[in-house]
């Protein structure tokens, strides 16, 4: 009688410990999403991501751009005078092209490695602008939840906002939000964010980026995992 009370009370306890993990640690469903994911302007006619519009992070040679793109009726590349015009202050510097639908509207830009004399080389990353607007709730819905996140600051003039950044490895994408307000430490995740940019990194481009911590909350994520 004893011995069958023991293991009652262990098995009892076995059970509280599971639905303790299973409150505090294990993420319950992802958010459903609210719009298709084919309709989105991250998505391809051509090929399937990271790949992009015959485009392809980590093989697709600045050269072979013109040739790529030239049946395609999605996007229209500017060139030199028209990139001038744009307002790229907040595009890295090694940034050379941005695209744009037959539209006219800008929906993202192409970054390239650059040779030993300075000319622009292999394509590293496709950064997307999604067109419909997408949220933080229908990333989640549609990839699942990220390999690793973390946050980047917006500038130093502005401490408190930063960028959240996660980090997916099929595919190879890093996924942005607009700025957000992060306070003691600690960011409140607002499932309505919306997303600034999709980027579809090369293997390299990947490997030195997607690094920080892992997401184990759905409420709250720690501004320790950041850049900088």
């Amino acid at each position: 009688m004893q011995i069958l009370r023991f293991w009652r009370i262990v098995l009892a306890i076995a059970l509280g410990g599971i639905l303790m993990y299973l409150a505090f640690f294990r993420l319950p469903p992802r958010p459903r999403p609210t719009q298709l994911l084919e309709n989105n302007w991250i998505t391809s006619t051509l090929c399937s991501a990271p790949c992009w519009e015959a485009l392809e992070p980590g093989a697709t040679h600045y050269l072979d751009l013109q040739q790529r793109l030239a049946q395609n009726t999605r996007v229209t590349l500017r060139g030199p005078n028209e990139l001038a015009r744009q307002s790229v202050s907040t595009l890295p510097p090694n940034t050379v092209l941005l695209f744009a639908r037959a539209t006219g509207t800008d929906q993202g830009h192409l970054m390239f490695d650059y040779d030993a004399r300075g000319a622009p080389s292999v394509l590293y990353e496709i950064a997307l602008y999604p067109h419909p607007a997408m949220t933080l709730d229908e990333t989640i819905g549609w990839f699942g939840y990220p390999s690793a996140y973390r946050f980047q600051q917006v500038n130093f003039e502005t401490p408190q906002l930063y960028y959240l950044l996660l980090y997916y490895a099929q595919p190879r994408m890093e996924v942005r939000t607009s700025a957000i307000k992060v306070v003691n430490g600690r960011w409140d995740i607002i499932w309505s964010q919306p997303i600034l940019q999709v980027s579809y990194l090369s293997p390299q481009a990947y490997a030195s980026s997607a690094h920080g911590c892992w997401w184990r909350s759905l409420k709250v994520l720690s501004k320790e995992c950041s850049l900088w």
